[in-house]
């Protein structure tokens, strides 16, 4: 979650604050929540720690190690006073009414066809939800 914000914050940033709005609308408040519902209604295994056969434990962490050193010191010889001639944002409006306006007339029959396809898989993947907890109560049942 804190990704996904960072991300919306890169948005205000570079001066698209629509696009950071809809972000955090989109992702935070849908995606994230459709994921945590996905993981409470999965089923879980009778064994939920499976035992790992991977050995290659001394691999991976000298392979984290080194991409840890490796950042770590392009971070520290990184050019700082380079970023005041960047720091100027490319948009100085508000990017929001604009958007609106040509979502609402020249965009019109996108935006609404875009909210049918959406409204159609919601009510396809409650359909595909209900149908799943029929099947197991008949399997349960005989």
């Amino acid at each position: 979650m804190v990704s996904l914000i960072c991300v919306a914050g890169v948005y205000v940033f570079a001066g698209a604050d629509f696009l950071a709005i809809a972000h955090i609308m989109i992702y935070i408040g849908g995606i994230l929540v459709l994921i945590l519902f996905s993981i409470m209604l999965t089923r879980r295994n009778e064994n939920p720690y499976p035992s790992s056969k991977n050995r290659a434990v001394w691999l991976s962490i000298s392979v984290a190690l080194s991409m840890f050193i490796l950042l770590f010191t392009l971070i520290l010889k990184f050019n700082y006073t380079t970023l005041a001639n960047y720091s100027k944002p490319f948009i100085t409006g508000s990017t929001i009414q604009l958007i609106g306006q040509l979502l609402m007339t020249k965009h019109l029959i996108a935006f609404e066809l875009a909210g049918i396809v959406l409204m159609v898989a919601l009510m396809g993947a409650s359909w595909i939800a209900t149908q799943h907890n029929e099947v197991e109560k008949i399997k349960k049942h005989a």
